[in-house]
């Protein structure tokens, strides 16, 4: 060929590379023909005589739309150079796939642009399709190679009566030998019942059926030798041999017989359970017990947000504010309302805390029916509400006569002298005591503000209490130096009710022990002590062994200890008298 003889034409990118073009035009052999537009060069190969096109393909597909229409005219076999400045594998594929005769890198010209005028000469000179094939398997060959999966390809062996009895491995990637504990692709050829120590090996009937059938399969299998479970598509490309594609899926059935295991027994759960996103809010999975309690089927919850059913949170930002405010804590418990899919509404406390499922960040939260419980708390408001009411009644209606008794009480102790009248002065102390307990109970109850407790000294405490009982000559003893998480008004009341009660019952000489164990404290007294038939009863409001008393004081004592979350019970002391022990202060013991 003469020089002059080669008519090259010449469509740069989008975005024009100069050197590239100077490069083609400074070659005398090479007369160039620039166009840069899609329809100008094809309208060029119509009316020119052009030997051979150079593209340059920056990643905007217009040199792989100009290859495709120039291959679609019927007989078209204009030589094509393909250059790509930044190639990956699927640009070559296209290009090459599309008829591309040539394929370098922009940069690799430049460092050598001998490269370009090679690619050029031999494009337009035969053999050209045999070079376009050794592309094209040097392709086929670097994606073999690079593919992150298992590829094999396999030759059925059959006895002397060409029926199958194994099959051997004639060519596997890397990802393939890794994925089969092959050594290396040295070790090729190797039969299958070697490899997976079984004979006839597994999968022999499959591969047999494809090449039978020439229609690719997919399965899953597990094979025992290698204890992996494998996702595989095999498809014969001659009728000769098989090629299999394959991936190790054990880790991911594990996964889906985990979340199986999680749904069966999320469906068992007498809680409803949402699984939502952390991110949108959108509902991804629930439980039976969720469609069962709001009256939706699966599909009609699965997509919808939480706010759709939750009162607590109206729209998607409030959502993704009640996430924030968590401060990093993946947890919160909040009570709301849940409305059923016919407008009526439950009250539900939920535990939610966010996980990481399979790299996706879930919201689980478990909804618990609280209505009964509710129902029980506006049943013990109303019945406060009425003991209020009772104890402004006892406050007022029967303290107003007892003052006016006393009062004329003392008026006749002034002019008369008689054991009757003091008989009747005790009488009408005892009422006034009476009434104080009676209010203590009402008004105090089984509740403890949360803001009024403090950590107080024990010691101190059972000391400043003694100091305000009438105790005679009874005689305290402290042996505790143990600080508690308490109400200190209403642990006054606790000690003072159980001072009075050890002298009114062990007598004016009687001596209190206040001392500690492993997770609470004790009132120890060395009286008379309480039989064990009546140490349940005495905590019963109005229990009295004596004819003077309320019965009330031990019921107080108790109802101030289930107020703070301990529980009281009686035992017989060291020297026969009655303790009281209270436990459940694990956390506040010091």
């Amino acid at each position: 060929m003469c020089p002059q003889d080669v008519h090259i034409l010449y469509v740069p990118a989008l975005t024009p590379d100069r050197e590239i073009g100077t490069r083609l035009a400074n070659i005398d052999r090479y007369d160039v023909h620039r166009k840069t537009r899609i329809q100008a060069a094809l309208d060029a190969v119509a009316t020119e005589d052009i030997d051979c096109i150079v593209t340059i393909d920056d990643g905007s597909d217009a040199s792989t739309t100009l290859l495709r229409r120039l291959r679609s005219r019927e007989g078209d076999t204009t030589p094509f150079v393909f250059l790509a400045a930044d190639p990956d594998e699927t640009i070559v594929r296209e290009a090459l796939n599309a008829g591309a005769d040539r394929f370098h890198r922009v940069d690799a010209v430049v460092d050598d642009p001998t490269l370009l005028a090679t690619a050029i000469d031999e494009s337009v000179q035969p053999p050209r399709r045999d070079w376009h094939a050794a592309q094209q398997r040097w392709e086929c060959e670097r994606l073999f190679e690079h593919m992150n999966v298992g590829v094999a390809s396999q030759r059925i062996i059959t006895d002397d009566e060409h029926d199958p009895i194994d099959y051997e491995f004639v060519d596997v990637n890397g990802a393939g030998c890794d994925t089969l504990g092959i050594d290396s692709a040295q070790a090729l050829p190797v039969s299958a019942s070697a490899l997976f120590e079984q004979d006839p090996p597994p999968l022999l009937d499959r591969y047999q059926t494809v090449l039978e059938t020439g229609e690719p399969l997919s399965f899953e299998t597990y094979l025992q030798s290698l204890e992996s479970w494998y996702s595989s598509v095999a498809y014969s490309p001659d009728g000769t041999r098989i090629v299999t594609v394959f991936e190790d899926v054990t880790a991911r059935r594990e996964r889906q017989r985990e979340l199986e295991l999680f749904r069966e027994m999320a469906d068992q759960a007498q809680d409803a359970i949402f699984v939502t996103d952390a991110e949108t809010g959108i509902i991804e999975d629930v439980n039976e017990t969720a469609c069962d309690r709001l009256g939706y089927e699966r599909s009609e919850l699965e997509g919808a947000g939480v706010w759709d059913i939750s009162g607590y949170f109206s729209d998607r930002a409030a959502f993704r504010r009640h996430l924030r405010q968590q401060d990093g804590d993946p947890s919160s418990h909040i009570e709301t309302v849940h409305e059923r899919k016919d407008g009526t509404e439950i009250p539900v406390e939920i535990m939610a805390s966010t996980v990481e499922m399979d790299e996706h960040t879930c919201r689980v939260a478990m909804a618990r029916d609280i209505t009964e419980r509710k129902a029980r708390e506006r049943e013990l408001r109303d019945e406060k509400e009425r003991l209020e009411e009772f104890a402004s009644v006892l406050s007022h209606d029967l303290r107003t006569p007892l003052e006016v008794a006393t009062g004329r009480l003392e008026l006749a102790s002034e002019t008369v002298e008689s054991d009757h009248l003091s008989s009747a002065k005790r009488a009408l102390t005892r009422i006034d005591e009476i009434i104080e307990d009676v209010l203590t109970l009402v008004r105090d109850g089984s509740t403890v503000d949360a803001d009024a407790i403090e950590t107080v000294s024990l010691a101190s405490v059972a000391r400043s209490c003694w100091q305000t009982v009438s105790t005679a000559e009874a005689a305290l003893r402290v042996e505790t130096d143990n600080r508690i998480d308490a109400d200190p008004g209403r642990l006054r009341e606790l000690f003072e009710n159980l001072y009075r009660n050890a002298v009114e019952h062990g007598g004016d000489d009687v001596t209190v022990v206040v001392g500690d164990f492993e997770d609470g404290f004790y009132i120890a007294d060395d009286g008379a002590g309480i039989p064990p038939t009546d140490r349940e009863a005495v905590f019963e409001a109005g229990y009295s062994t004596r004819e003077c008393g309320s019965g009330l004081g031990l019921s107080i004592v108790e109802s101030i200890a289930q107020a703070h979350g301990w529980c009281v019970d009686i035992t017989e002391s060291e020297r026969g008298g009655a303790r009281f022990e209270f436990t459940g202060l694990e956390a506040s013991i010091d």
